[in-house]
């Protein structure tokens, strides 16, 4: 029944979330370098940039189902500066694994959400945390952005040239895209030791290669060659094989004018032709604390011209446009070929000074020694939490564990939560929808969703959804049919015996194999008769001659007169008197036999 449904779905949901409650906490996986919960005292394991640009502060929330906490982005359009001291550098070479948690509370449509790994200082200088910016060294960045159209999960690794020291971005070209809801996602970043990176989301693989074949621009393996750049085209150098004919004039009368002016049309009388549509409005002033050098020149404000409200327009006036009735289209002079072709120009190539054999990418990264945001955005509510930083196939178990035991099941949770109440949104509450609601919850259920289509529920759940009032009927009808049920099996006393279609089926049978010897041997004596008449010698019509048979119509009527005596001799034989065999050694007496006997048995 429905509300049985509708309480089986409450229950597997409760219990779901009771679950998701127990793994609400987000523990260290054994084997993480580094692991961040943001649970108490996380402000004092993270700094603040101290540079004026970076005004963004973070807030501690606890997301539903979660039994720790995490931190949100508190407002927009602003720059959040946040970084974390590793407990010791970190080697990219040695393999690497970065994860954390992103959930868009409210929405995501220009912003980042990425990590950004801060490199080692050279020797002798320290790392300081509150003079982070963006253009402070990083080895690795990771994480969704998103502005308009463009949107990526980035992939960006910075190597330092080992022949001119130099530092260079290198952008994963191919980059998935980040997931679009305002869920809780993990995002998972894996450096293999043999130089291959693997990007996941929600522990799905989206992209994966070599560092030295994928789609980085620059790429990492530097090109043994560079164009010259002291080799320049000449300004006479012709790469056309053809040429406009410079003898060919366009033809008199050729129109390419595509609207013209409507030669019908007339000026509105009271137009005001030296009138402005705007004036500069008397009221505006610089304000004193306007700098020119660094606001720019003052301009002062505009106002409509009241002249113009009560005038049929104002300013020069031109006559609107038309199509050109003898517009023919743009005029092509002929092509003849080029004289001073030349060919198409190459630039010649020169060897590439900084070029090395990368055969060993992630050897060029320096070092990680904190993990930062370093962020814009134009809506609060970026939130982020578990943020994980492991070291080669132990850091990568670590990331796989967490994973399965901690966030996977909050996400069900969140998941069916989010369901739940975007189920709850699309129908309307109160007493009058509470039976349909329950009958449409038990249609969606895991047990009747399936074979929704194959049972034809559709074009009733969506009746229900229209008239609501009609469930309470429903639920009614069906509650006074399983008392009425009840109550008739109550008077009536009636039970189910047993085994009692099975035991019918088992005589029918026996009956049925009874009937097949009997007519076997009825056609083996047939045979028997028939091969002593054959053997007897012909006496010439002695008496002692054998009768000759009955015509076959003869038989039949015979076999039919046995059957409806056996027949009306079962009738009436009473219930309590086995059914007797029939006289007549014919084929009739099998069937008369299985009749007899199932009639004896329905009487009883």
């Amino acid at each position: 029944m429905a509300w049985r449904a509708s309480l089986l779905l409450l229950a597997i949901v409760g219990a779901a979330r009771a679950a998701a409650a127990g793994a609400g906490r987000a523990e260290a996986p054994a084997g993480a370098f580094f692991f961040e919960s943001f649970g108490p005292g996380w402000p004092e394991r993270w700094h603040y940039s101290g540079i004026k640009r970076y005004k963004g502060v973070f807030s501690t929330v606890q997301p539903p189902g979660f039994q720790d906490t995490a931190i949100q982005m508190s407002g927009g359009n602003l720059h959040y500066g946040l970084t974390a001291p590793l407990p010791g550098p970190l080697s990219p070479s040695e393999g690497l694994v970065l994860q954390y948690e992103v959930k868009f509370a409210r929405g995501h449509t220009c912003g980042g959400a990425y990590l950004k790994l801060l490199s080692q200082p050279p020797a002798g200088e320290a790392f300081m945390p509150r003079r982070l910016k963006a253009a402070t060294p990083f080895s690795v960045m990771f994480g969704p952005d998103r502005c308009g159209p463009d949107s990526r999960v980035h992939v960006i690794v910075t190597s330092t040239n080992p022949v001119t020291g130099a530092a260079t971005e290198h952008h994963l070209m191919s980059a998935p895209a980040p997931k679009d809801d305002n869920l809780t996602h993990v995002y998972t970043l894996v450096l293999h030791a043999n130089h291959r990176y693997k990007v996941l989301i929600d522990g799905v693989e989206k992209g994966s290669g070599a560092l030295t074949a994928a789609n980085f621009s620059p790429p990492l393996q530097p090109p043994e060659e560079l164009p010259d750049p002291e080799h320049v085209k000449p300004d006479d150098w012709a790469e056309e094989d053809t040429m406009d004919d410079p003898a060919a004039v366009k033809p008199e009368g050729w129109d390419d004018r595509r609207l013209v002016p409507d030669p019908h049309a007339t000026k509105p009388e009271g137009w005001l032709d030296d009138e402005p549509l705007r004036l500069p409005d008397p009221d505006a002033a610089r304000p004193d604390d306007w700098d020119a050098a660094a606001d720019g020149e003052w301009v002062q404000p505009t106002v409509p011209n009241p002249r113009c409200d009560d005038a049929p327009g104002c300013g020069p006036w031109s006559a609107p446009r038309v199509k050109n009735p003898r517009y023919k289209g743009p005029w092509i002079p002929p092509q003849v070929p080029n004289p001073n072709y030349k060919g198409p120009w190459v630039q010649r190539m020169v060897p590439n000074p900084a070029h090395f054999k990368a055969d060993a990418p992630l050897a060029t990264l320096r070092p990680v020694v904190a993990v930062a945001f370093e962020l814009w955005t134009t809506e609060p509510g970026y939130t982020f939490d578990s943020v994980l930083l492991g070291r080669g196939d132990e850091g990568l178990a670590a990331a796989g564990a967490y994973l399965r035991h901690t966030w996977r099941p909050r996400h069900t949770a969140e998941y069916a939560a989010a369901m739940a109440e975007a189920r709850d949104a699309s129908r309307p509450p109160g007493l009058r929808h509470w039976a349909a609601n329950r009958l449409l919850d038990a249609a969606e259920s895991p047990l009747i969703a399936p074979a929704r289509e194959a049972l034809g529920l559709q074009p009733a759940l969506d009746a229900l959804a229209a008239a609501p009032e009609a469930a309470w009927a429903l639920l009614a009808a069906s509650a006074l049919a399983a008392l009425l049920a009840a109550a008739a099996r109550a008077w009536l006393g009636a039970k189910a015996v047993p085994g009692e279609d099975e035991a019918e089926r088992a005589a029918d049978e026996a009956a049925e194999q009874e009937d097949r010897q009997f007519r076997a041997q009825l056609r083996e004596q047939r045979a028997a008769a028939k091969k002593q008449a054959a053997a007897k010698p012909d006496a010439g019509g002695s008496g002692d001659d054998e009768a000759e048979p009955p015509p076959a119509t003869a038989r039949k009527g015979a076999r039919r007169a046995a059957t409806t005596a056996s027949e009306e001799q079962a009738q009436q034989t009473p219930a309590a008197t086995a059914p007797q065999q029939p006289d007549s050694a014919d084929e009739g007496g099998g069937v008369a036999t299985r009749s007899t006997r199932r009639s004896s048995r329905r009487a009883a």
